[in-house]
């Protein structure tokens, strides 16, 4: 096995603040064990990253933790952003720190606004849930893509406080793997938003709306 490196990503590179990682920054970098990016001050105002740009850690497949410590700004990430990150068991952007496998959730996004179509597809290693809180911004629709985890094996679906966002069509098509669903402040799911799901056993609905199709 190669020799893994850890990636941290400060707020102030050179004094420049550091807000995107840009489209395809570290495509195919199978040297990536972990990512680290820290959010801080300058002149008392905050510098936090902002987005993950389109395939930026695409193909990374040694690539087991992605963790963004006070990154509450974080507002896209982008299509295919790890897809195909294969040993990915770890994203968390949040304002606390967790320790590697204490955490009842793979994927935990606060206040994002949009994740790209495909962003975690064939994340293979991904085995736990999914918790979206505060997504998106109020008036904000759609906070996820097509098929962005598809070929992971995700167990469950959480958002908290949608704010009336929506679950578009074929947002977890397929996923055979999820158990359960809760949906907070949704006002909509898409048509076949999981179909194909057929181990989903719990479905957990609070001021959802309206259902589509399938």
């Amino acid at each position: 096995m190669p020799t893994l490196y850890n990636l941290e990503i400060p707020s102030l590179l050179s004094s420049v603040k550091v807000i995107k990682i840009a489209d395809n920054a570290f495509n195919g970098c199978t040297k990536l064990g972990t990512v680290t990016v820290v959010g801080g001050y300058e002149e008392g105002q905050e510098v936090a990253l902002t987005d993950i740009g389109a395939s930026a850690f695409e193909g990374c497949t040694n690539l087991e933790r992605v963790q963004l410590y006070e990154a509450q700004q974080l507002k896209s990430i982008g299509a295919r952003a790890f897809a195909g990150c294969t040993q990915l068991t770890l994203v968390q952007c949040y304002n606390n720190r967790v320790e590697p496998g204490t955490s009842q959730y793979a994927v935990c996004l606060s206040n994002t606004m949009t994740v790209g179509n495909e962003a975690f597809k064939n994340c293979s290693s991904l085995s736990k849930g999914v918790m979206l809180s505060d997504s998106p911004a109020e008036g904000q629709t759609e906070i996820l893509g097509v098929d962005v985890f598809a070929g992971t094996k995700i167990t469950a679906v959480m958002v908290w406080n949608g704010n009336g966002c929506s679950i578009p069509a074929n947002a977890f098509t397929g996923v055979t793997t999820i158990t359960e669903v809760s949906l907070n402040g949704v006002s909509n799911i898409g048509e076949s938003a999981f179909k194909g799901c057929t181990g989903l056993s719990t479905v957990e609905l609070y001021e959802v709306e309206s259902i589509g199709a399938y």
